[in-house]
């Protein structure tokens, strides 16, 4: 009869280690698979972060561009001006 209860005792005490085991390897799954997603969204976000950063710098080459096309107009603008005022005081002259 002893030997009977010992058993027992030892089978509630497996079955109790086998529950155990099953949450711990639950849990591994659940957090194993929330890191996947973290690690999913870290890369979306960083592959955005670079596009954000190319669009950028495309935005401040046109922006560059147009500030020396302005300028070479002004220089050009002026140079002509004064080619036009030397003619102008040339032709009263």
């Amino acid at each position: 009869m002893n030997d009977n209860n010992i058993f027992r005792e030892l089978k509630v005490l497996m079955d109790y280690k086998d529950v155990q085991v099953q949450q711990v390897q639950n849990t591994a799954a659940i957090n194993n698979e929330r890191i996947q997603k973290y690690m999913l969204a870290i890369k979306k976000l960083q592959d955005r972060n670079y596009e954000l950063k190319v669009q950028l710098q495309k935005q401040v080459l046109r922006q560059n561009i147009f500030y020396y096309f302005g300028g070479l107009l002004i220089i050009i603008c002026a140079g002509l001006g004064y080619i036009l005022l030397k003619k102008i005081k040339a032709v009263r002259n």
